[in-house]
């Protein structure tokens, strides 16, 4: 412009061209939708540690869950414990007891609610150790006493390295499990099962759940359970509760954990949901959908108008009021992006908490 002889043209020009190309509106697009997204869902009980487990959640399109005290109640009860020859049943219920009150898994409850219901008493359990995946051990009153994973029932008691008794377990499924599921295949999400249990077990909840069995994996280790997760395709949701959950957790795009899990799991989760509402995962997805689908809005709203405004303001076209026109449509496109997030906000209030 200069050279061309127009100093005050080219200056009216330059300073539009450096009005309309401040980011404002291309820095307020994304933060305002995490913010608006963060705290719908705060207002349903629902705690976001970050930004990118929303994003990532906004694309996804599988999510597995963790069988026990996720899908179930996570209360499972003894229904029969099977006591072989050459040992007293409340003497190995006693020993048991004493092992699993040290422990957070649901089954290991079962066992202790068990003893308490037959008024046993038992000494403390030294040494104890928790072991993921299978079971837990401990010395009790000099006696060595194991409870671990059994290939004939839910899990049998060990004694001195000599089985002494076989486990049956049963868990229920949460009242709005099958809710959960169909609302997630209508989103057109994928759903599988991971289980450590036996297959029969973890296939009679998959079915009362609506998730086929070609989609249940049972006998699943932690270290299954990471292996899986892994080769799963990207943004894969994972939601669990319990200790043999954290490293998946920990490693998922978006680790989902119960509020009424394991101290582990809540740790190692990205997002956190109220442990009576399984139904607040798929509200949370549906979040993650809106407020990516915004973002995206607010930044083709910031490019188009950088894209369309700057040459107009570096040929001239805007006149001797060029900076003054480019102040205003700098702040009516500021305003464009925050009216989008304050729509999100009121689309996602006005939906019903299910």
């Amino acid at each position: 412009w200069v050279l061309a002889g127009d100093f005050a043209g080219g200056l009216a020009a330059a300073v539009s061209v450096l009005s309309i190309s401040c980011p404002c509106a291309l820095g307020l697009a994304t933060p305002i939708a995490i913010m608006a997204g963060t705290g719908a869902a705060s207002r349903r009980g629902i705690l976001i540690r970050s930004a990118e487990a929303l994003e990532n959640a906004g694309r996804t399109g599988d999510v597995i869950f963790d069988k026990t005290g996720t899908l179930t109640a996570g209360r499972p009860e003894l229904i029969r414990l099977q006591v072989l020859p050459g040992f007293d049943q409340q003497d190995v219920l006693s020993m048991a007891a004493a092992v699993e009150v040290l422990s957070e898994h649901p089954a290991a409850h079962a066992v202790v609610q068990a003893a308490r219901r037959q008024s046993l008493t038992w000494s403390p359990a030294t040494d104890f150790r928790a072991i993921p995946g299978i079971g837990a051990e401990g010395r009790v009153n000099g006696y060595s006493v194991r409870i671990e994973r059994d290939a004939q029932a839910s899990a049998r008691i060990l004694i001195n390295g000599i089985p002494a008794a076989l486990i049956d377990l049963q868990d229920t499924l949460r009242p709005d499990a099958a809710a959960a599921i169909t609302t997630l295949k209508e989103m057109g999400i994928r759903v599988r099962m991971l289980s450590g249990d036996r297959p029969h077990a973890a296939a009679a909840i998959a079915e009362a759940a609506g998730i086929q069995r070609t989609d249940v994996t049972a006998d699943a280790t932690p270290e299954q359970k990471l292996s899986i997760l892994r080769h799963s395709p990207p943004y894969t949701v994972l939601a669990g509760d319990g200790l043999n959950d954290a490293a998946a957790l920990t490693a998922a795009p978006v680790g989902i954990a119960i509020a009424c899990g394991t101290g582990a799991a809540i740790q190692a989760a990205s997002v956190i949901v109220p442990g009576n509402r399984l139904l607040a995962i798929p509200d949370f997805l549906h979040i993650a959908r809106e407020t990516l689908t915004v973002i995206r809005q607010n930044l083709f709203l910031a490019f188009f108008y950088n894209g369309l405004a700057i040459p107009l303001a570096a040929l001239g076209l805007l006149g001797q009021r060029g900076p003054l026109i480019a102040a205003i449509a700098m702040a009516l496109s500021d305003l464009a992006v925050v009216g989008n997030a304050l729509r999100l906000k009121r689309r996602l209030d006005a939906r019903p908490i299910r």
